[in-house]
């Protein structure tokens, strides 16, 4: 930002990190005359942002996206964490020129990373502040956050079969249902972002019913707290066919490579977001059947992805289905 003799810029070596690592750039001032800096002061700040309207399709998590709309975004917001450094000040006097400020800032290990999703944003920046003769102007850069790296868990094997009727209007509808049985399960209920998921089915059908499709589907749930209120939002981040054979009895296994955006399980004072493996089997003549698998997902080695992929993705509006 310039006004008049002088001009503040800020430069980042690096535009995504992961929690935990250090941030480092540098801040530029041009001087057209000496000048006396009372306060120059570079900060990293998180926020978590409820009820804001996404730019981008839910699921915003590995890909490094453009912020053209700047720093302002309307919802209810939280200071998540705040790191900042003096580069100078009270009273420092500099001669015309340009100036380096060069600056290391540690990220908290623990920070929520960049997150874009139906109910809830998460945003990250870097802010430089200046004070010149009693003139005050800022320099601004938006900053991706990754998920810091962790060991990888142990491997925890999961199952869960098919719904039973609960409430008296599905026990009355029962005779409605197919008479089929589903058996999902995976091999690790945590699993890694970096690797696929590997997983397993069992489908009963002794009528020999004309199944076609086991449909997979990765289901987020948003839980967000404010005020006195609680919002739950739901969107399907991806989904799968794999196709059955029409026999009394099929297992087989099958993996699945995650989509390259998803993000992993987060949890905050304000919001949640959990995952679940949906398995479904319809028919067109009955009521099938769906199990639910809760899923774990976390991010061993986060990495980069080209912008310009993003920006393509998003142009052509290639975007997860959303529900309520």
């Amino acid at each position: 930002m310039s006004s008049g003799p002088w001009k503040l810029r800020l430069e980042l070596d690096r535009r995504a990190v992961n929690a935990g690592e250090p941030l480092t750039g540098c801040v530029v001032l041009d001087l057209e005359r000496p000048a006396v800096v009372r306060q120059l002061v570079v900060e990293a700040a998180g926020r978590e942002v409820l009820g804001a309207a996404p730019h981008y399709g839910p699921a915003v998590y590995r890909r490094v996206l453009p912020r053209p709309w700047g720093r302002a975004r309307t919802g209810s917001k939280r200071l998540d964490y705040q790191v900042g450094l003096p580069l100078a000040g009270p009273a420092t006097a500099l001669p015309a020129g340009r100036h380096h400020f060069p600056f290391r800032l540690v990220l908290p290990r623990e920070a929520l990373p960049t997150y874009g999703g139906l109910g809830v944003v998460v945003e990250h920046e870097v802010v430089a502040r200046l004070d010149l003769d009693g003139e005050r102007a800022t320099a601004w850069q938006p900053l991706h956050l990754w998920q810091a790296e962790r060991a990888a868990p142990p491997p925890t094997p999961a199952e869960a079969s098919s719904e039973a009727p609960a409430s008296g209007l599905e026990r009355m509808t029962e005779r409605l249902r197919a008479p089929l049985v589903l058996r999902l399960g995976v091999d690790t209920g945590a699993v890694d972002l970096r690797g696929a998921l590997h997983g397993w089915f069992e489908l009963h059908n002794p009528r020999q019913s004309p199944v076609r499709h086991l449909v997979l589907e990765l289901l987020a749930t948003e839980t967000t707290r404010h005020l006195a209120a609680t919002d739950i939002n739901h969107y399907v981040a991806a989904r799968r066919l794999l196709p059955l054979r029409r026999e009394p009895q099929v297992r087989e296994s099958w993996r699945w490579e995650l989509p390259v955006n998803v993000a992993p399980s987060l949890r905050s004072p304000r919001f949640r977001l959990e995952w679940t493996l949906v398995g479904q089997v319809t028919l067109p003549w009955a009521l099938g059947v769906t199990a639910r698998l809760p899923l774990e997902l976390w991010d061993s080695a986060p990495g980069v992805a080209k912008s310009s992929d993003a920006e393509k993705d998003d142009a052509a509006g290639r975007e997860p289905s959303a529900g309520a």
